[in-house]
């Protein structure tokens, strides 16, 4: 009887354990073929060599308080490198220190002050990066400086951000000698809670400290004096920015003496009010 009664309990934990045994296997066969129909997604990112810059309107100094430019990846690049002095054509781009390789812009997202407004701006928006990668994998030809004739493949090594009156902001791409916009965005007035400002430091604080503005606004290094003087009583063109994007159907034409022709060697660059700059290959463009 005892005999039995132990062979049975042995066929039924032996029964047991191979029961275990295919319901594992099956697991693992099961897990094994989701993960066939359903691959792990890799994403491989391009990164580019290029540096941030920021501009500001002549007369219209602008000064990022936080944030910056958001790129593919979740990589990150601050804007907040200083006062943009407005002392320079509209587009003309001041460089930060973050030269490298590095993914390219997906978003906007940073806090800035208006000095001659004394107004903050809040921008959060997603930017063009497709139009931005067009541009950077593209690269362009420009004319070599030695009087060959012969022409050169560069790159895109720069993106502007500017900020004009009125929470205007432009978005640029650079390389030598040319500039093109890729978009134009509009940010929100703010304003900087108290109790955010009674946390900050005595640099972090500056924007709101007397002795700090008056530096600014009288700063000839950032508002040069005669600007300031011929703008002094006179209210911000807000808008004045927008209407310099307007675009009109023009070419340049060059006037010789006669029988002259223009010298095929010539490279003409030519900036626009918008803060673009174009080339013209004079050799096969303009034989007058």
């Amino acid at each position: 009887m005892y005999r039995n009664g132990a062979s049975l309990l042995y066929k039924i934990v032996r029964m047991n354990k191979i029961l275990k045994y295919l319901l594992s296997f099956l697991f693992f066969t099961q897990m094994s073929c989701q993960e066939k129909k359903a691959p792990k997604k890799t994403e491989t990112m391009t990164k580019y060599e290029w540096t941030e810059g920021t501009s500001a309107p002549l007369g219209y100094p602008m000064e990022v308080y936080k944030g910056g430019i958001e790129c593919e990846g979740g990589e990150w690049v601050s804007l907040g490198f200083g006062v943009i002095p407005g002392n320079g054509a509209w587009g003309s781009i001041n460089h930060g220190m973050g030269n490298g390789f590095k993914s390219l812009p997906s978003r906007l997202d940073f806090v800035w002050i208006s000095y001659m407004e004394n107004q903050f701006y809040m921008i959060d928006t997603a930017i063009d990066t497709a139009k931005i990668k067009e541009y950077f994998s593209k690269g362009y030809e420009t004319k070599v400086t030695n009087g060959s004739g012969d022409t050169e493949h560069l790159n895109y090594d720069e993106i502007g951000v500017g900020m004009a009156p009125g929470g205007v902001v432009v978005v640029w791409i650079a390389g030598v000698g040319i500039q093109k916009e890729i978009g134009r965005y509009q940010a929100k007035k703010v304003t900087i809670p108290e109790s955010e400002i009674v946390q900050l430091d005595s640099h972090q604080n500056r924007f709101w400290r007397k002795d700090y503005l008056d530096d600014v606004l009288n700063n000839g290094k950032v508002i040069p004096a005669e600007v300031r003087e011929k703008n002094k009583g006179k209210a911000i063109p807000l808008g004045l920015w927008d209407t310099y994007r307007i675009r009109y159907s023009w070419k340049p034409v060059f006037e010789l003496p006669e029988n002259a022709k223009l010298n095929s060697l010539v490279n003409v660059k030519i900036s626009t009010m918008n803060g673009e700059k174009e080339q013209f290959d004079t050799a096969k463009t303009y034989w007058l």
